[in-house]
């Protein structure tokens, strides 16, 4: 037996990008309703979301998605500029999931904290193997 690691055994899987895009767009649309673009660039601006990683794409998808799921509702709305736009509002159901996931982060926020201090101590001053 060699002692060469299997890499598909060690391949790093970071967070789904999708899962965190739903509950981002959730806690946006609980701030106040919004069309898709707006939370676009809200995302951007509030620097959830790298420019470059974002896919306004995926927003649309998951904003249809939630909305399929009752976590939203939308309705069409005149704009200033003459042409509809659809308003996304966040409902009770979506509320109770926002709620939910804050719970679940507050939970594993000490996990975090304790990696982030073990990551600093051990690794900080290590270039990348």
């Amino acid at each position: 037996m060699t002692n060469t690691p299997n890499k598909k055994l060690f391949k790093f899987r970071p967070l789904s990008e999708k899962g965190w895009l739903k509950f981002l767009l959730l806690k946006l649309l609980y701030d106040e309703p919004k069309h898709g673009y707006q939370l676009s660039k809200d995302l951007v601006d509030k620097e959830y979301i790298k420019p470059e990683d974002l896919n306004i794409n995926s927003v649309y998808i998951i904003l249809n998605r939630i909305e399929e799921h009752n976590l939203t509702k939308s309705e069409n709305v005149e704009s200033e500029a003459g042409r509809p736009r659809r308003i996304y509002t966040i409902t009770d159901k979506g509320i109770k999931l926002l709620k939910i996931g804050l719970e679940n982060i507050l939970e594993k926020k000490k996990v975090f904290t304790e990696l982030e201090k073990f990551y600093e101590r051990e690794f900080s001053d290590i270039s990348v193997l």
